[in-house]
């Protein structure tokens, strides 16, 4: 059916809007990691004692009862047959059917906005390949950020997606489908559901399912998969019913069929990065449901990491070539390409053993299909020095640290200047700290002076032994040992950096000015001092770690480019599935998404409210050629 009518009506001006258009979250906000951290904790405790996903399972099937296998199956044919949308949707009478896949979404306006243009073309000529918008639209997983509401969905999601195709006026609307990832769990999956599950449109797109997974029957035996694996817990059981309920029935899914799986986490790449238990769920999903009814699985796709790779694996029995494709450019900050591993060698529980290449010869190869290139990536990664300059609250909250660290030390020492006048001459003759810095002559006296005074204030030891143990919380090693180590020296180097911002500004303000250690001016220009001088300095020593441990041991390959919120390489998947059943894959590449629009007044119902300088048709290219599967 087409979309509602009355189309939208067009905005005049933004305050017309019904959504506000969003910067890129900055992940390295104070503010921000305390929010994402406590909801995150909070959604984890929620899941371990309500699964969504079994409720959503008992309101999706009503009344239906499950005797047995074969009513559970003709109620999945009864519910198709007489609603036009049940359990599975069908599309196999399609022709050539065409496919749209994006993944992580809903960030930055920009980012967010310029994929979701580029989705709302009817046609687009890629270097001379000429694809169609599809028929179906398949978002893969976290589709907002940095956490799941209704106000987040709208301004982050729906808003912009409303924006780029406000409505279709014909009879063949696109379908929108989405899998839930872990930023969309954060509130218990409450708003997705509300979103996804309920028939809405998000502008000219239908959403279609009843759950937070769902199947779509494609011509020629293949079927495209969207399973919901809730922040990292087991598959549950009325989703693994489902899904055996469709796969187990020849009448529905023939013996043979092909199975073309969304999943909201390269679990295939994570086997590698964080252990072979990482693959467990999906491998036993693919032993039990696809491979022990007689059907293959090809093609693989998932996002959560935010860049474009392919993992191939040709020596297959039945002669495909296996494709695992990382598809996560939908709007969310850039996630490096250089760290990614070059094989993944993965055995399912049953024993099942494939091992799979990247699409990528780093030494030989011209034509990356690495989106960015490795090459472009790694100089990416030294651009975290600018973490100051694209994060000003951390740099700021790094300040507020080292100027506790000197209050503390200075506290203690400046309590000998107001001594009793019966206390020992010695006592009241006694330094201040800032006095014993001003009187180093470079910064490494300054440490002793600190040393000296430390060990006479618990409060600033403790603050430091905070310090180290909070940083090697945060260091990306296995191990304490290896966290322990690199967690102090960070540290250590924060705590130096600290003491020679202190020594220099002692020689500033007490030898160059001449002000007391107790002036109010002394007080009041340290605290200005620390909060410019120490937020930059602070904010590129953080910047700094992140870039050297990444380039020298491969650490915070995520945080390395978080902090910067590169909106920039943004990628899609556009599949084709031809009359002869050939299923061919256009992946899709904007290296530079636009920032400056502007609003149309003027249009039909169907054209987008707002227009960059440059068509999106000029900056989407094919990142590698068409995957012919």
């Amino acid at each position: 059916m087409p979309s509602p009518d009355p189309c939208p009506e067009r905005p005049h001006s933004e305050d017309d809007l019904d959504f506000t258009p969003q910067k890129m979250v900055r992940w390295f906000s104070p503010k921000e990691l305390v929010r994402t951290g406590t909801e995150a904790v909070l959604s984890g405790l929620f899941g371990s004692y309500a699964d969504w996903r079994e409720v959503q399972a008992l309101r999706a099937e009503h009344s239906r009862t499950h005797a047995d296998a074969s009513e559970t199956n003709s109620a999945l044919r009864k519910a198709n047959e007489d609603e036009g949308i049940g359990e599975w949707y069908d599309l196999s009478d399609e022709g050539t059917l065409w496919l749209d896949y994006a993944a992580d979404l809903g960030d930055g306006f920009n980012s967010t906005y310029s994929v979701a243009r580029l989705l709302a073309e009817p046609e687009l000529s890629l270097d001379g390949h000429g694809t169609e918008r599809g028929r179906a639209l398949i978002f893969g997983g976290d589709q907002v950020y940095p956490t799941a509401s209704r106000r987040v969905y709208k301004n982050r999601l729906a808003g912009p997606y409303r924006a780029a195709l406000p409505c279709v006026t014909d009879d063949t609307p696109p379908l929108l489908f989405a899998v839930p990832g872990n930023h969309d769990w954060y509130d218990g999956l409450t708003s997705f559901l509300r979103l996804f599950t309920q028939r809405r449109w998000i502008g000219g797109w239908k959403t279609q399912q009843r759950r937070s997974y769902f199947a779509i029957k494609l011509p020629h035996d293949w079927w495209l998969w969207g399973i919901d694996v809730q922040l990292e817990s087991d598959i549950d059981e009325p989703q693994l019913n489902y899904f055996q309920a469709i796969a187990s029935d020849a009448d529905i899914m023939p013996p043979g069929s092909k199975v073309i799986l969304c999943t909201p986490e390269p679990t295939w790449v994570y086997s590698e990065t964080k252990g072979a238990k990482a693959f467990r769920n999906l491998g036993y999903f693919e032993d039990t449901v696809i491979t022990a009814n007689g059907h293959t699985m090809p093609v693989g796709l998932a996002g959560d990491l935010h860049t474009y790779a392919r993992y191939e694996d040709p020596d297959t029995d039945d002669n495909t070539n296996k494709q695992r494709f990382i598809a996560g450019g939908g709007g969310a900050y850039l996630y490096p390409t250089h760290d990614l591993p070059d094989t993944l060698d993965l055995e399912t529980p049953k024993g099942h053993e494939s091992r799979y290449t990247l699409q990528n010869d780093r030494n030989t190869t011209p034509d990356d299909s690495l989106f960015p290139a490795p090459d472009r990536s790694r100089s990416m990664s030294w651009r975290a020095l600018l973490l100051p300059f694209k994060n000003w609250t951390f740099g700021l909250f790094v300040a507020a640290l080292y100027l506790v660290f000197a209050w503390l030390l200075e506290s203690a020492t400046i309590l000998t200047l107001v001594a009793p006048a019966e206390a020992p001459t010695a006592v009241q003759n006694l330094p201040t700290l800032f006095e014993s810095l001003a009187d180093r002559a470079n910064p490494i006296g300054a440490v002793g002076a600190v040393l000296s005074a430390i060990k006479h204030v618990p409060s600033a030891a403790l603050l430091a032994v905070g310090l180290v143990g909070g940083l090697s919380a945060f260091a990306d090693r296995e191990g304490w040992e290896g966290k322990l180590a690199a967690g102090g020296i960070h540290a250590a180097a924060h705590l130096l950096l600290a003491v020679a911002l202190m020594w220099g500004f002692a020689q500033f303000n007490l030898n160059l000015l001449g002000l007391s250690p107790t002036d109010y001016g002394h007080v009041g220009l340290f605290t200005l001092e620390m909060f410019t001088v120490g937020s930059l300095l602070g904010g590129v020593l953080m910047g700094g770690y992140l870039a050297v441990s990444n380039r020298l041991l491969g650490m915070h390959t995520n945080e390395v480019f978080s902090c910067q919120h590169i909106p920039d390489y943004k990628n899609v998947l556009r599949l084709r599935l031809d009359e002869e059943g050939d299923l061919t894959i256009y992946p899709v590449g904007i290296e530079t998404v636009e920032t400056k629009w502007s609003l149309q007044p003027d249009g039909t119902p169907e054209d987008p409210w707002f227009e960059g300088e440059k068509p999106i048709s000029t900056r989407a290219e094919l990142i590698e050629p068409p995957v012919n599967v």
